[in-house]
């Protein structure tokens, strides 16, 4: 077994992802036996979100910047504005 693992689907883009690396590597090469794909790397966004991870305390941050421009905007704000 190779942990769990996690798939993202978004029209024809997939994200892949696996508790453990030797398990990403595995889901790699049965996807590529399998269907025409295209390994693009880390993933640093997706459907508008930013993507950040950061390995030592396994942890992956998602924000939107652009929407919470325009929400800010919307409600008479600006960014760093702390009222």
């Amino acid at each position: 077994m190779h942990g769990g693992v996690f798939i993202l689907a978004f029209g024809v883009d997939h994200i892949v992802a696996n508790e453990k690396l030797h398990g990403a590597e595995a889901n790699k090469r049965f996807m590529s036996a399998n269907f025409e794909v295209r390994d693009m790397g880390d993933i640093k966004d997706c459907i508008c979100m930013t993507v950040v991870r950061n390995r030592a305390p396994k942890t992956l941050t998602l924000s939107n910047p652009a929407h919470t421009a325009t929400l800010l905007e919307a409600f008479g704000r600006e960014k760093g504005d702390a009222k």
